[in-house]
């Protein structure tokens, strides 16, 4: 019997190969819509400078919400709940990507400031 479980271990799953197949397609495309609306973002902004830096700390706050979500999942999932841990890391990579922005938007603001004191 336990033989038996060791050996099926080995084996592959035609259906979770073919869906793993896809979703690494979708998260392609989904990775290439992201870069093509902060591209065009950036194009379409009044001020470029300021625009790349939003976009930049949107997209790096987000990695960074769902690579610690990402490690602290497995203690709130357990390794069984592939639903669970993917909702929980969105969610961190959401409230990441939200706190970047917001961050950023405050250092935005802070260096307009310095800027009109002209001290030289």
């Amino acid at each position: 019997m336990y033989y038996a479980i060791i050996d099926a271990s080995g084996r592959d799953s035609v259906k979770f190969s073919g869906l793993a197949t896809k979703l690494a397609a979708t998260g392609k495309v989904f990775t290439a819509m992201t870069a093509i609306l902060a591209l065009y973002k950036v194009a379409t902004s009044d001020d470029k400078v300021q625009e790349i830096n939003r976009q930049g700390s949107i997209v790096g706050g987000s990695l960074l919400g769902g690579a610690l979500t990402g490690a602290a999942v497995s203690m709130v999932c357990g390794p069984g709940a592939p639903i669970c841990a993917f909702v929980l890391i969105a969610a961190g990579s959401l409230a990441g990507a939200h706190l970047a922005e917001k961050g950023n938007e405050l250092y935005q603001e802070e260096l307009r400031e310095f800027m009109k004191w002209q001290i030289r």
